[in-house]
């Protein structure tokens, strides 16, 4: 549910927005120490990061640190080295360890930031009221390039064409998304059928309690029965249909290998984050890609750590979706996935950015990964060579979300 409500009461117009009702209620869940640091008062709730670092893992700090707000409300260090940086960084992992509640911290870098479109005719005729402030902007890629294809019918068809061809390449690599249990919840196989067989089933809908957010959904499952010609049972088990984990993991996918997604990748290795914001990639429509190191100094540049309050988020960790035989390149770089966003809120995960890094003049980077080992070629990674081998359509359109990867 999402979108907002405008609505006039005593001479004033008032507004609520919806998509934060999810939130709320599990905000009612949580510990007092919880809900007291994360939401104070209703505006809160668009800058849970911020109220992370400022309350809760800011005053954790074991050295204190000289942080200033950007003009968008977001707090803001200026680092003169890699020694500095590397410190910030441990100090906010000693931070979140320190915390009462489990918080953790993540990266995500940026050549160039970027701010959300100027509303400020649209906020005074009270149409987007929450926009009175140009937030930063980590709108996920798929709502990025979304508003290109919607002039023309034909050319939005294929584009969702496209985007269920990439689901497709993904859905060759994995297999459907089930797992099997006993009728006691056992991890199971069921039997090779070795001769004529009557299978039946039944289906129920039932939503797991016990799943992460972003894996939130209905998990429907069927209960199959296995009959011999004679009537006598030869198997039975449960066919559980991972709706919601195949969904991200299928994401996970995309947003890595080179097709827009409605998430957003960060990442727990400091270097990582460094080289995106050092580097700038070209990719030509081949897949082909180069990149180089920007010239200093990395004005333009920043480093976004994002505070992610566990059972609150929906990001998942790399690990527990692919191995790195399965798909290497996400392991080399760490990554985990960040959702929450949709088409009328393309901006969610910015609630969580606690802490904007900026750069000294005088900053150089110093041992950061190269291109080849973020981005292994297909020789390392099953995952880029098979997509490699599975990629080709027969319009122009996936020119222009390709398969990318760096040759030797």
């Amino acid at each position: 549910m999402t979108g907002f409500v405008i609505w006039a009461q005593d001479s004033k117009v008032r507004n609520t927005w919806l998509g934060n009702w999810r939130d709320l209620v599990q905000l009612q869940t949580q510990p007092p120490l919880v809900k007291d640091v994360l939401l104070r008062s209703p505006s809160d709730h668009f800058s849970l990061g911020r109220s992370l670092m400022m309350r809760l893992i800011g005053p954790l700090l074991p050295r204190r640190r000289l942080v200033k707000d950007d003009d968008a409300g977001i707090p803001t260090m200026v680092v003169n080295d890699q020694t500095e940086l590397d410190g910030l960084v441990d100090d906010l992992r000693i931070a979140c360890e320190r915390s009462p509640f489990k918080v953790s911290v993540v990266f995500r870098g940026q050549s160039q930031e970027h701010r959300l479109p100027d509303r400020r005719d649209l906020v005074a005729a009270l149409v987007t009221p929450y926009s009175d402030v140009r937030d930063h902007s980590v709108a996920p890629s798929l709502y990025r390039h979304y508003d290109a294809f919607l002039n023309d019918p034909a050319h939005f068809r294929a584009f969702a064409s496209h985007m269920l061809d990439w689901n497709f390449y993904s859905d060759l690599v994995f297999g459907d998304p089930v797992s099997y249990f006993t009728l006691d919840g056992q991890p199971y196989v069921p039997k090779p059928l070795t001769g004529p067989a009557t299978a039946s089933c039944q289906v129920f809908a039932g939503d797991r309690s016990d799943l992460p957010r972003a894996f939130d959904g209905v998990e429907p499952h069927s209960v199959w029965t296995v009959t011999n010609p004679n009537g006598s049972v030869i198997d039975t088990y449960v066919k559980r249909h991972n709706l919601a984990f195949g969904n991200v993991r299928r994401n996970l996918v995309l947003q890595h290998y080179g097709a827009p997604t409605p998430y957003i990748d960060v990442t727990r290795d400091i270097r990582v984050a460094e080289w995106f914001a050092f580097n700038k990639m070209t990719v030509e429509p081949n897949g082909l890609s180069t990149s180089g190191m920007l010239p200093a100094p990395f004005s333009d540049s920043a480093i976004y750590a994002f505070l992610v309050p566990e059972g609150l988020v929906p990001m998942v960790e790399t690990e527990r979706l692919v191995t790195p035989d399965q798909a290497l390149r996400p392991h080399r770089q760490n990554c985990a996935v960040l959702g929450g966003a949709g088409n009328l809120y393309r901006n969610a995960a910015s609630r969580f950015i606690g802490l904007k890094i900026k750069f000294a003049d005088g900053f150089r980077p110093m041992g950061l990964p190269t291109a080849r080992h973020l981005f292994p070629g297909p020789d390392e990674d099953d995952m880029l060579k098979r997509l490699l081998a599975n990629s080709e359509a027969p319009d122009d359109l996936p020119k222009r979300f390709p398969v990318y990867w760096f040759p030797e």
